[in-house]
């Protein structure tokens, strides 16, 4: 009987060859999409984190445009836009400056390598409060170190190619 037996096992090594192909393009299917998953998580962690210094970026030039302000001087012509692309650092001075509009919402475009960025960035002027003690400082060219101090909440959020959003607040003490 087991003579018989024997003859009848004469394609189980292509079935073992087949199951062996199968799990290996199994393997293979898993690697390249480990690799691929990979690859796409990379790229948008890349975009993220160009959105992000984007963000950081506009916050720092609204830091500048309060410094030009409050010195007397006006910001870059067509740095700071609104809704329709117009020219709104009048806005930003006024809400810089007056207590009576203590926020405005403006935007800022930002062009890279792989496309635009766009920030949306909103200012409010929180309060003034003087500061305590003696400052020693070396007297600036308007009449001596200030004795107040402006406190603003600088909102950055920046959109940008596929979509990629990230959001930067900060609260910045103005003291001249």
């Amino acid at each position: 009987m087991n003579i018989g037996r024997i003859g009848n096992e004469r394609g189980v090594a292509l079935v073992i060859a087949l199951v062996i192909s199968l799990a290996v393009m199994a393997m293979v299917a898993g690697m390249l999409y480990f690799t691929d998953h990979s690859t796409r998580m990379s790229g948008a962690q890349k975009m993220y984190a160009t959105a992000d210094e984007a963000a950081d970026g506009a916050v720092e030039a609204v830091k500048d445009a309060i410094n030009l302000t409050f010195w007397g001087e006006q910001p870059a012509a067509n740095l700071f836009t609104n809704a329709a692309g117009t020219d709104d650092r009048n806005a930003l001075v006024a809400a810089v400056l007056n207590t009576a509009t203590p926020d405005t919402t403006t935007r800022l475009t930002l062009p890279t390598l792989g496309g635009y960025y766009t920030a949306q960035i909103t200012l409010q002027r929180l309060f003034t409060a003087s500061l305590p003690g003696s400052r020693l400082e070396f007297a600036r060219s308007a009449g001596g170190a200030a004795s107040t101090a402006v406190y603003f909440r600088i909102t950055a959020r920046v959109v940008g190619p596929k979509n990629t959003t990230a959001e930067s607040s900060v609260l910045y003490r103005f003291a001249g």
